[in-house]
């Protein structure tokens, strides 16, 4: 909108400063082509008054287009210099008290010819009236492109809008970046392809769940088939339906965190003991494993984060790594020079770079292995807090063999892009 504004603003003014510049020139030359005919028309009429005293009054009036009469010398009260001039046969230019002017020159009889009165009406206001009207319609004109270009973008946002309407995300007019509005559009394209975003993972998430949770439910019905024919066998079978149950409940958990960190986070930011938070995470998660899970985070200093994010988003790393690793996983965390970098890599078979976008989208599982349990989830969640930090993740080949992670977050004590 400040760019709408400003460009309306500086066509307004580039309009005031060429109407001011092209009515003082034009005002000026009118104003001297208006008194240099003047001019021109007195002094022609001086020369020919000079050769009236011959001539009769009434062929004088035919000759000339004022008013033309004699009047006696007597009575004009005439200044001495006034009257030497008019005995010389020069003619005399008086202003009478309406400030017309008024030519006296000698004719017979010792009388006077008058020829007057003559108008000297000032163009200024006539000319003052034409130029402001003229000054409108320039300043007219210059609204009228501005408001066309902006119109004709305005059109096009519309069709835009429509095709979105329609379904059609990817919409195919395009508005130059010089346009005022283009801010606008930008915005507006962004939130199509979020739309668009958003509907494709509503579908995904749609199918996953229905996969993923008709499957325990499977699981469940046929243990309570079970139950009901070979009721002896309910200790084994209650524990079945128990990991069952566990599954769903697991699901729907991490279903509630991706649709949360789905919508825009308010960070609850917070100086961080990133070496604790590592040991604490990493004491938990090694209970339940059997591999090796190699700890270096001596050069981690404290840190401003949203602590739960982080950890949680170490959590789901450490997970994923002891899924896919085959016998250990290496975490690193350093904070140097207000950054935060977490890499972690692990032996396993490692994800193909073509595949390395995908699995940053909730429900793909690239490796289509059905002995790895789980939902999707796990890196779509970590992308997710690594985007509300404003930070970057990367998906490489580890020394190890497997897949590198690396993650990297600016210091929030340095950096607020949220709302502490």
């Amino acid at each position: 909108m400040l760019r709408l504004f400003l460009s309306l603003y500086f066509a307004i003014c580039l309009g005031l400063v060429i109407i001011n510049y092209a009515s003082s020139f034009l005002y000026q030359h009118l104003q001297d082509q208006f008194y240099t005919d003047k001019d021109n028309e007195l002094n022609n009429l001086s020369q020919l008054a000079s050769a009236f005293s011959q001539l009769s009054l009434s062929k004088i009036q035919d000759s000339i287009p004022y008013d033309a009469q004699l009047i006696d010398a007597e009575h004009m009260s005439l200044q001495p210099e006034q009257t030497s001039a008019i005995e010389s046969g020069s003619v005399i230019s008086l202003f009478d008290n309406q400030q017309n002017l008024n030519l006296y020159v000698k004719h017979q009889q010792q009388q006077l010819l008058k020829i007057g009165p003559i108008k000297l009406s000032n163009p200024s206001t006539e000319l003052a009236n034409g130029i402001i009207i003229f000054s409108y319609l320039i300043l007219a004109v210059f609204v009228l492109v501005w408001s066309r270009i902006l119109w004709r973008d305005l059109t096009t946002l519309k069709v835009m809008a429509e095709q979105v309407k329609q379904g059609q995300f990817t919409p195919n007019t395009l508005i130059r970046k010089q346009s005022v509005i283009y801010p606008i559009v930008s915005s507006f394209n962004l939130m199509a392809s979020k739309i668009e975003q958003l509907i494709s993972s509503q579908k995904q998430m749609t199918q996953a769940i229905s996969h993923d949770i008709k499957t325990p439910l499977a699981r469940l019905k046929f243990s309570l088939a079970i139950l009901n024919s070979q009721p002896q066998l309910i200790t084994k079978t209650t524990n079945e339906m128990l990991q069952d149950v566990e599954e769903i409940d697991q699901l729907t958990s991490e279903l509630l965190t991706y649709a949360r960190l789905e919508n825009k986070q308010v960070l609850k930011i917070e100086q961080v003991d990133l070496q604790q938070l590592m040991h604490n995470t990493a004491d938990k998660l090694s209970r339940n494993s059997d591999l090796t899970l190699d700890i270096d985070c001596n050069q981690a200093n404290a840190f401003y984060c949203d602590g739960h994010l982080i950890e949680r988003c170490l959590q789901n790393l450490i997970t994923n790594g002891f899924k896919y690793a085959k016998s250990k996983v290496k975490v690193t965390l350093i904070t140097h020079n207000k950054q935060l970098t977490l890499t972690v890599e692990d032996d396993g078979e490692g994800i193909q770079a073509k595949h390395h976008k995908a699995v940053l989208n909730p429900f793909n599982r690239v490796d289509n292995n059905t002995s790895k349990s789980g939902f999707g989830l796990g890196l779509a969640i970590v992308n997710k807090i690594v985007i509300w930090h404003s930070g970057q993740l990367q998906i490489s080949s580890s020394s190890m063999g497997g897949a590198l992670i690396t993650i990297k977050i600016p210091d929030h004590r340095y950096y607020p892009s949220h709302k502490m």
